[in-house]
């Protein structure tokens, strides 16, 4: 058996999301590849989704009794993002005319990709008990998350590295250097239209 290879069959849908859960957790690029070559998981993958948003909004309310709207919030910010990183990039890649599938695939391997941030409860958990070290726990978790979703999209894309280190790093600074640079010109000549001597 090969680390493509799934070690079994998933025969109903809480076996395959555990399978997934662990794999994610153990192998995840033979696990990433598994999702990407069947995208239809979309239902799972927003299951994990909404549940790394209620443990992380339990996790930063508190006691406060307004746990509800904060987990509501957390919630719809968790889904916006994902949809704004898989959105985006499948936005990006109509242009090139990638496939169809491929881009349900990224949406279910992103979704899958924050899935280390459900592991925030326990860690701030021990946020008094580690003191100022607990920072580097949380960047453990930022960093997990940040190469889970570049797996994500390297192997729902098929993409080299150096092709997912463009996609991922210099198109949103170059898409934004570009809205800034076109906020100023036209800013610029709105000032100088309006306040012509």
């Amino acid at each position: 058996m090969t680390s493509d290879e799934m070690a079994f069959e998933p025969r109903d849908v809480i076996n395959h999301w555990t399978y997934t859960f662990l794999g994610i957790l153990t192998s995840p690029r033979a696990t990433m590849r598994q999702l990407s070559r069947s995208p239809d998981g979309v239902p799972a993958a927003v299951t994990t989704l909404v549940l790394v948003a209620i443990v992380d909004g339990l996790a930063s309310a508190g006691h406060s009794w307004w746990v509800p709207l904060i987990v509501v919030g957390d919630i719809i910010g968790t889904v916006a993002g994902w949809l704004a990183l898989a959105g985006g990039i499948a936005l990006l890649a109509t242009v090139f005319h990638v496939e169809g599938q491929r881009m349900r695939a990224s949406f279910v391997t992103t979704a899958w990709g924050f899935l280390p941030w459900l592991f925030i409860g326990p860690v701030l958990a021990y946020r008094t008990a580690f003191g100022p070290a607990f920072a580097y726990f949380g960047l453990i978790l930022g960093v997990w998350v940040i190469c889970l979703e570049w797996l994500a999209i390297q192997e729902s894309y098929q993409l080299k590295s150096w092709q997912t280190l463009f996609l991922l790093v210099l198109v949103p600074q170059l898409v934004l250097f570009n809205c800034i640079w076109w906020s100023c010109q036209i800013g610029g000549n709105l000032f100088s239209l309006f306040f012509r001597c």
